[in-house]
């Protein structure tokens, strides 16, 4: 976080319990939260959201689009109004490519009536550079020094040479 307020750089964190979300509001003022995939039938938290952040992502991986639904009426019920934004996810790591599911974009902006990102978990930037075509506005990738590194995310990133060809 303060890495990150020296180099002007924005910050975002997904927060899994209640200790978290009160952490990144009052303790590090953070404006906007990810709510990760394992917690959008987490209504509680998810209304804690809403009451806390000005701006709200949330992931969707292995859910259902009501479920999405659901949220979104959460998240839309608080007295607060929120910006909103859900992602399309494949909760595997790597996802295979042909697991993508890239219309699912297409179907959340549909049924959501909200903007529509991608988590992409593919370990190429083949599936990011196609979700933009259907409608994405945001991209979650994440990013290794060296695909070769312990750890259970580095095999599901993109390596320094993908990430500047992904930007341009």
């Amino acid at each position: 976080f303060n890495y990150c307020k020296q180099r002007g750089v924005g910050f975002l964190c997904a927060a899994f319990d209640s200790e978290s979300v009160d952490f990144l509001s009052d303790k590090l003022r953070c404006k906007t939260i990810k709510s990760p995939s394992s917690e959008i039938n987490n209504k509680d938290l998810l209304m804690q959201m809403s009451r806390k952040f000005n701006s709200i992502i949330v992931s969707t991986g292995a859910s259902t689009i009501n479920e999405c639904l659901d949220a979104k009426k959460w998240l839309k019920s608080s007295k607060k109004k929120n910006e909103l934004l859900f992602m399309h996810c494949v909760s595997e790591y790597p996802a295979p490519l042909e697991d993508s599911n890239l219309n699912a974009i297409k179907l959340m902006k549909k049924k959501l009536q909200l903007p529509i990102g991608l988590s992409d978990h593919t370990d190429d930037i083949l599936v990011p550079i196609i979700s933009v075509q259907n409608g994405c506005v945001l991209i979650e990738k994440h990013f290794t020094l060296s695909r070769k590194m312990r750890g259970p995310d580095h095999k599901a990133s993109i390596e320094p040479s993908e990430l500047k060809k992904l930007s341009a």
